[in-house]
């Protein structure tokens, strides 16, 4: 069974708009500028609103949807609870796909080391279908502010990660890098005001194997690495990152086992975790971990350990490092790891949380909150991001499930979440 058969079964889902197509980019002078909020949003005016208690922040998720997408908000409070705090149009569209994706919407460093960088300024979201990035200033605990739309260089892309004020996008120019499209990554430069300048020579394609399915760009801790996952082909492509935040490569790391590589998060100890999902094989998702040599070549240092879950393809890792958190789209459940410094990996419980009401399917994106004191998952199906509390020997209790009516209608082909 191949991650074909999970696209057309989240397909189901949104068939009534996965018809409606691509939308062509137009390639911009600059970033387009904006004054004021987009969309309903709320009115707290940036205040903390947990009446002096430490910790409040906000969690976000996108539509895309091709009447146009949308950042939905959630406050958090600080028991981890979830409030709905609006919506903001991004300014472009989505494809109305379940596309392979993993942080098509990041806020700050979070990509792909989940907050070890404490940076906040600005939430950047991927608008698959108009070809372009939108950039906002967040204003906690869960406001944003539209600044910019960039389309230089931009075509269907899925995945942004982001070093410091060098960001990089994967485009993946058609739905899961489909054969022969070309699919590469390109780097930017953030400024202060968030505007986006595109960095000379930065773009790279991919290495061309195919089908790729290629699903998510990370770069490790230190910046000097980038890597890209393709699922289909089963390789982790790599890349060098130069001073002027130029990518050189890539190199092709077809000598490792690779069963369906999808989403990566690194450690505090600069272990890369991937998940593998045997292109849905029935039970047989799972994790293993890698480090990353100074020139961009990956050693395994976990074998994959299974979680008995299909289609294993999220993964957080909290800030401390010692555990780490995945989710399945054939799956209602968060499996969880514990994480040795090394990079050995120990199944913890392969059902730790279920995402959604019980018996459901469809835990797709998920973020932690900036200490990792949270962990919120999406049920695509339920139209619903779900709570839980991280507790100290790495268990999950779960808190709730928050909907909302555009995220629901989205359906299955929402994709993207950030937290803080």
């Amino acid at each position: 069974m191949r991650t074909a058969m999970r696209r057309a079964t989240l397909g189901l889902a949104v068939a009534a708009i996965a018809g409606t197509g691509l939308g062509a980019g137009t390639a911009s002078a600059s970033t387009t500028r904006d004054n004021g909020q987009a969309g309903s949003h709320d009115s707290s005016g940036g205040q903390d609103w947990s009446g002096g208690q430490g910790g409040a922040g906000g969690v976000f998720a996108a539509s895309n949807q091709t009447s146009g997408n949308k950042i939905v908000a959630f406050r958090r409070a600080a028991d981890g609870t979830l409030t709905n705090a609006g919506s903001y149009d991004t300014g472009g569209t989505g494809d109305g796909m379940p596309d392979n994706s993993v942080n098509s919407v990041i806020l700050g460093t979070e990509s792909p080391t989940n907050h070890l960088g404490h940076e906040h300024r600005f939430l950047f979201a991927a608008n698959l279908g108009s070809n372009s990035l939108s950039v906002f200033r967040y204003n906690a605990p869960a406001g944003l502010t539209r600044v910019g739309i960039e389309s230089r260089g931009i075509n269907h892309p899925t995945s942004i990660a982001l070093h410091g004020n060098v960001l990089y996008v994967l485009n993946a120019q058609q739905f899961n890098c489909g054969p022969g499209t070309g699919a590469n990554i390109t780097g930017f430069r953030v400024s202060d005001d968030g505007s986006l300048t595109p960095i000379p020579g930065s773009t790279q394609f991919l290495s061309g194997l195919t089908p790729s399915g290629c699903a998510q760009v990370a770069f490790n801790p230190k910046g000097d690495v980038l890597t890209v996952t393709e699922v289909e082909a089963n390789v982790i492509d790599s890349y060098t990152v130069d001073s002027a935040g130029v990518a050189h490569g890539p190199i092709v790391n077809t000598n490792l086992p690779s069963q369906g590589p999808f989403g990566t998060t690194y450690t505090n100890h600069n272990v890369l975790l991937a998940t593998e999902n045997f292109q849905a094989g029935p039970g047989l998702g799972g994790l293993a971990s890698y480090t990353v040599g100074g020139g961009g070549t990956l050693t395994r240092r976990s074998p994959t350990v299974g979680n008995g879950q299909t289609d294993t393809c999220w993964v957080v890792n909290t800030e401390n490092g010692k555990y780490a958190y995945v989710t399945s789209a054939f799956s209602g459940f968060v499996s969880s790891y514990k994480v040795g410094d090394d990079g050995s990996l120990a199944l913890l419980n392969p059902t730790a949380g279920v995402v959604g009401p019980a018996g459901s399917v469809g835990g797709l994106d998920e973020t932690l909150s900036g200490n990792s004191r949270y962990l919120y998952a999406r049920n695509v199906f339920q139209g619903s991001v779900t709570g839980f509390r991280v507790e100290d020997n790495g268990s999950l209790t779960k808190l709730q499930d928050a909907s909302d009516p555009i995220l629901m209608a989205a359906g299955g082909s929402a994709i993207g979440i950030a937290g803080r």
